[in-house]
Formats: C-alpha cells, sequence, structure tokens
C-alpha cells in the first residue's frame, strides 16, 4: 500500500485565538495544532501498520515541505517497516529555508529509501507538479487539513478528479473522512 501525504507549511496553521495583534513563531512545532497534527500522524501511521496487508509493505510519499510533509516523513523513518518516498519539487527548493530546517530536510532526505525530484527548478506550478506525481504514484492520499485552500486544497481536488481515494482529516474540528474501500482499515480488532 502507498499513501501520499499532503498537508500545510507550518506559517498556514493558525490558532483559534490568534489575531492581528498576536505574535506568532510559526516554527514553534509546541503550538497546540501543530503538536496535534505531529501526534495524530505517529498514531495514524503507528496504529495503520499491523493492520496492513500481510503481503503488502507499507510505502509513504511526502513533498519536502516544511509542516505537514516534515511530520510525515519523520513519523513514517521512526517505523523501520515504511519505505517512503520523498518526491521534491526541485532539487534546491530548501535553501531558502533556516539553516535548522534545511538540516532537518537532509537528515529526512539521507533516511529516505527512494527520492524523486520532478523538476529541474522553480517555476509557477512546480508544487502542483509535485503534488500530481505524489498522487498519481499512491493509492491513498491523506489530506491533513482546515479548510483554508492552497496546496493541499488543489491536491483533494485533483485526487477527486482522477478518482484517487482520500482519506482527509481536518485538525481543527477531529473531523476523519475514510473513503469506503480504506473503511476496513479503521475498524476495531
Amino acid at each position: 500500500m502507498v499513501i501520499a501525504f499532503s498537508g500545510p507549511r507550518p506559517h498556514k496553521i493558525v490558532e483559534e485565538h490568534d489575531d492581528e495583534d498576536t505574535i506568532i513563531d510559526f516554527y514553534d512545532e509546541t503550538r497546540p495544532y501543530p503538536s496535534k497534527i505531529k501526534e495524530w500522524l505517529s498514531s495514524f501511521l503507528a496504529d495503520l501498520l499491523p493492520k496492513c496487508p500481510p503481503d503488502s509493505k507499507l510505502k509513504i510519499i511526502t513533498g519536502g515541505a516544511l509542516g505537514v510533509d516534515t511530520w510525515a516523513a519523520e513519523a513514517a523513518q521512526e517505523l523501520t517497516q515504511v519505505d517512503h518516498l520523498l518526491a521534491v519539487p526541485f532539487r534546491v527548493f530548501h535553501k531558502r529555508w533556516p539553516v535548522k530546517d534545511q538540516v532537518r530536510y537532509l537528515k529526512i532526505k539521507s533516511k529516505a529509501t527512494d527520492y524523486h525530484e520532478v523538476g529541474t527548478g522553480w517555476s509557477r506550478y512546480i508544487y502542483d507538479e509535485r503534488n500530481k506525481y505524489m498522487i498519481d504514484n499512491c493509492d491513498l492520499l491523506v489530506a491533513v487539513y482546515s479548510n483554508t485552500g492552497g496546496g493541499t486544497e488543489s491536491a483533494i481536488t485533483y485526487a477527486a478528479r482522477i478518482d484517487k481515494p482520500t482519506l482527509s482529516w481536518c485538525y481543527k474540528t477531529d473531523t476523519l473522512v475514510v473513503p469506503e474501500e480504506f473503511k476496513y482499515l479503521f475498524k476495531d480488532g
């Protein structure tokens, strides 16, 4: 089974109490929503692993971005039975990040079992192309979202257009929508 992940970057994850006068460190992963998302991703993968068919190894695809992509990659890499394809938009897409995030990305890249560059450099649509590559190569898209638009919404729309099953989890409301053909993975026992 191959699962691709899509979700927001840290600066898109806004807390309910944040307003225009609030000073926010978007890279503080101890904020309530980032903490909740990281915990959900780790639990999701750990709970899913024993439910996968015995003849099928679990493989995840992440896009290399900060936020959900990073957290899903790290959660998967903690589980030795999970393969990880790191599908990035282009080779140096991470070079404008803070140094600590570049180091974190390179650690994830070094542990990935497979690596794919979608393009050779930046273009207006390269991140959408990266998302399409991930969706085209997965059995299930897992979308972590909050109804704020952006790349995750585009990924969900593309997946629907090509009839790719999408499991969506809204981290603000804890709403989980599971495609019918994958509901067996979420039954107790």
